[in-house]
């Protein structure tokens, strides 16, 4: 979860921070901050991830954080859009997106999805022959770093 592979099947996370506390203990010398190459990082599945006090890779060492890209703006429109106003946590919006899309873990909660035919606010869409939820979200300026856990 949260970890793309790139095509020379190396794993690495899918966000990262411009700068803070996470830029040395990712390194196999957490000790130094030289410059250094790929050799010198500790591979991202070696690293607990669901630890509490596990830090995301940052790419300039410093002691806090200036941005951690966890509150992004949420704009909607449509069925299931009274769910959303104002500023969220990222991981919010991947289970508010779960409940409206009767998708995930998230759609248990959501009466509507019960026995397999999707709703959003009462509102249901037919699509070649099945039926799906309608839901139409735009999001802007979103980097999600955790992913639904299925």
């Amino acid at each position: 979860p949260g970890i793309r592979n790139r095509p020379d099947k190396l794993p690495y996370e899918t966000i990262t921070y411009a700068n803070g506390p996470g830029f040395r203990l990712h390194r196999v010398n957490y000790s130094t901050s030289e410059p250094s190459d790929y050799a010198t990082w500790i591979p991202v599945r070696n690293m607990d991830r669901n630890d509490v006090t596990y830090r995301h890779l940052s790419s300039f060492p410093l002691e806090d954080e200036t941005h951690g890209g966890e509150d992004v703006a949420v704009f909607a429109a449509g069925p299931g859009s009274g769910l959303v106003r104002g500023t969220f946590e990222q991981n919010f919006i991947a289970y508010v997106m779960s409940y409206a899309g009767c998708m995930g873990p998230a759609q248990k909660l959501n009466e509507g999805c019960r026995g397999g035919r999707g709703a959003v606010g009462g509102v249901m869409a037919t699509v070649a022959g099945s039926i799906v939820p309608k839901l139409f979200i735009s999001i802007g300026i979103v980097v999600l770093s955790k992913v639904l856990r299925f």
